[in-house]
């Protein structure tokens, strides 16, 4: 096995051990191969190289992994990889006498059971009681309870 050969078992060993701790923590299946392979590269350098080069890949491997593992914990490696997007969905809200029972509209999506509803110019959730409701569909609301519109299709 050439040093390249030893070099690739040691990266590959050290890209586990980084998984295993960062991406996938508490599997030790990674962590493990990761540590075997490393240990394999170590040990073929020692046996094909002698003493010398042995002590060298040994060294190199250890400060390289403590050098990995640091970086991959400092504050701030991961942030280009993080969502910083803010959420800014909400629940219904709205004012149940602007919104009284008996109120007509227009369904927007298809409830099934769940969708989108058009009260006076304001989309709502709304459900139905089970029942599927396709879309242009005119509805009226047959109960409101905290912040859920229970509605049914308009019959004419």
């Amino acid at each position: 096995m050439t040093l390249t050969g030893i070099v690739l078992l040691l990266l590959l060993g050290l890209l586990f051990l980084i998984l295993e701790i960062l991406v996938l923590p508490g599997t030790t299946v990674l962590g493990f191969a990761g540590g075997i392979l490393m240990l394999i590269g170590v040990w073929v350098s020692f046996s094909l190289y002698g003493l010398t080069t042995g002590l060298y890949v040994f060294g190199g491997s250890s400060v390289v992994t403590v050098a990995a593992v640091l970086l991959a914990f400092r504050a701030g490696t991961w942030n280009r990889f993080t969502l910083h997007k803010k959420l800014t969905g909400q629940v219904n809200t709205f004012n149940q006498e602007v919104l009284p029972v008996g109120s007509n509209g227009i369904a927007i999506s298809r409830l099934a059971p769940m969708g989108k509803g058009e009260f006076d110019g304001v989309y709502y959730e709304v459900t139905t009681n089970g029942e599927f409701v396709d879309a242009t569909t005119k509805i009226t609301i047959v109960a409101v309870s905290k912040n859920q519109i229970i509605v049914k299709p308009l019959t004419a």
